[in-house]
């Protein structure tokens, strides 16, 4: 047996203060005052030999918790008998955390640097002649080679923070990869991290008995993190030379409050806008930035705060494009003798859209990723070459409004409709009905009404088509008629 502070064994002398008592006795007896033989009666009456026992029986046990309490800090081990592989050379794979994480710090400074530390530390403790394997999470080629002690040494100082991370089941199968076809008989691992939960996945390591592993954890101090979560825009499009609101969320993930963390936002380098922002802790905070489109085309931004010691999460990338007007495709029937186009009529007259409409048979197919918003007016059915050009069309980002006729394809539409996780076409209900109510919570109904009267006249359907419910659908009912169908979606 061995003690990993063997230092704490000297304490093992206070066994004498009991053991001093005990010899001399040192009990003071109460002197009891009476005036009646009687009284002695209620004294308790104990043999010597019962005394001797009761006072060698204490004596034990103080003895016995002095001791269990040096032990205790003393730490005592039995080492491993390694003795039929302790000489000849010696096969050494130490891995190194470098992910983000290990950026935090504690009472000893960075956690990084003291993974360089204790690895170097590790090595030095093996002779010249032992062989060695470098791994971290990058799981670089030439980590996979077994290195002399000075070639570890070179590699570990040249060791950066990278955003790369790995599973602990992944590092241990990598190291026996490196170490297990050595015909060396002792194989040490060492791992090397802060193991954050998301890499400790201890259940699905699959170890080798000839292997010897050693887990060095490193823990951090309690970090403050503030991080941005989210941003959106007010509206779904941009326009040139448009006022823009854009809304951030950052999180703050600390037990400490934070007041005026700078937020700088940024467009093509160049800087559009600065704030700052309050947040409570452990919550989030939103926070608008306004800005105006002054280019066309593809717009790279970034949103910035200023936050330690966690740093890598402070900076939010997106890219949004920027255009004239907003372009518009109505698609309509071959024969649409009686039909008035409607959607001329909304759009035809407003700067802010380009409209144009065509006939299902003399479709540019080509050119309909130029287009954002297409409708589908009133069609009878969906080609085959229609509905792929449309599914690429939505794929890329674009959207379509559909309007069915009143003698539909059923299966063409269904098929359409299935690529786009909507709803199915199922029976036309030729039933006079009125809509009933209006999904006055949804955003496509945001800042369209003032105020809503108490006899609002809804208007009328003379029929309608009854839609399938599909738990894949990802359908928001705007419109819904009085026996509760939904009318538009």
């Amino acid at each position: 047996m061995k003690f990993v502070y063997p230092e704490f064994l000297f304490a093992l002398s206070a066994i004498s203060i009991p053991v001093i008592i005990h010899l001399f006795n040192f009990r003071k007896f109460k002197r009891i005052i009476f005036t009646n033989v009687r009284f002695l009666k209620e004294v308790k009456e104990e043999t010597q030999s019962k005394s001797k026992l009761k006072h060698l029986l204490v004596l034990l046990t103080r003895i016995l918790a002095i001791s269990f309490l040096v032990f205790a800090f003393a730490q005592p081990y039995i080492p491993k008998n390694n003795s039929a592989i302790s000489e000849g050379e010696k096969v050494v794979s130490v891995f190194i955390d470098n992910s983000f994480s290990m950026n935090a710090e504690n009472e000893k400074g960075n956690l990084f640097e003291q993974a360089k530390t204790t690895a170097l530390q590790i090595i030095n403790g093996y002779s010249s002649s032992d062989r060695f394997q470098l791994l971290t999470n990058n799981f670089e080629g030439r980590h996979q080679r077994l290195v002399t002690k000075t070639e570890f040494s070179t590699m570990v100082n040249e060791l950066e923070i990278n955003a790369a991370s790995k599973n602990l089941n992944e590092i241990v199968a990598r190291q026996m990869d490196a170490i297990s076809t050595s015909e060396v008989k002792s194989k040490k691992s060492f791992i090397i991290s802060d193991f954050q939960k998301t890499m400790a996945n201890i259940e699905a390591i699959k170890v080798d008995s000839l292997v010897d592993f050693s887990l060095i954890p490193l823990k951090s101090n309690t970090i403050n993190n503030v991080f941005i979560d989210s941003i959106w825009f007010k509206t779904p499009y941009r326009l040139l030379n448009q006022p823009e609101k854009l809304t951030v969320r950052i999180k703050n993930s600390g037990l400490q409050s934070l007041e005026d963390l700078p937020l700088k936002f940024s467009i093509n380098n160049v800087q559009k806008s600065f704030a700052t922002i309050n947040i409570a802790e452990n919550s989030y905070a939103d926070s608008s930035i306004y800005f105006t489109n002054s280019d066309r085309g593809l717009q790279k931004a970034e949103l910035s705060i200023k936050d330690a010691p966690v740093n890598f999460d402070d900076h939010f990338f997106m890219a949004f494009s920027i255009v004239n007007k907003i372009n518009i495709l109505s698609i309509l029937p071959s024969v649409s003798i009686g039909k008035v186009d409607f959607f001329k009529s909304i759009f035809g007259n407003d700067s802010s859209f380009n409209y144009n409409s065509v006939s299902e048979k003399n479709i540019d197919f080509s050119s309909l990723d130029k287009f954002n918003f297409i409708v589908l007016f009133e069609l009878d059915a969906i080609s085959s070459g229609l509905n792929q050009e449309l599914k690429k069309f939505v794929q890329n980002g674009g959207s379509i409004l559909i309007i069915p006729s009143e003698k539909i394809d059923f299966s063409t539409y269904n098929s359409f409709t299935n690529q786009l996780g909507c709803t199915n076409y199922t029976d036309l209900v030729e039933i006079e009905t009125k809509v009933f109510s209006i999904n006055l919570d949804h955003p496509l109904y945001k800042d369209v009404f003032e105020k809503i009267p108490k006899n609002l006249d809804y208007p009328t359907a003379n029929a309608y088509y009854n839609l399938s419910k599909s738990a894949r659908s990802n359908e928001e009912v705007l419109l819904k008629l009085q026996n509760n169908h939904s009318f538009l979606n």
